[in-house]
């Protein structure tokens, strides 16, 4: 990212989640001569591509191998979380 002040690049120093989809990070400018220091947001508002798995109760339902494309009798049949035998 550019330094505000000087457009010199700047490091990130820190970053500390907000929310899941919103992080704060602490940033510096790497000019000497300007070590400008500054909070940045980053957001993800929304999507662009469905991941390849589902989340169910926090567990997520790993995508397929690649072995599992060439062979769909490989692809698993069950989904995360399995139930416990009773």
């Amino acid at each position: 990212m550019a330094c505000p002040h000087c457009a010199g690049l700047a490091t990130v120093q820190s970053s500390k989640s907000i929310t899941r989809i919103y992080r704060e990070a602490t940033l510096q400018c790497r000019n000497p001569s300007c070590s400008f220091s500054w909070i940045a947001g980053i957001e993800a508002p929304r999507d662009r591509v469905l991941p390849h798995f589902t989340v169910q109760h926090g567990l997520a339902t790993p995508p397929p191998s690649a072995d599992a494309a060439r062979h769909p009798a490989a692809i698993p049949t069950k989904r995360w979380p399995r139930s416990l035998p009773a």
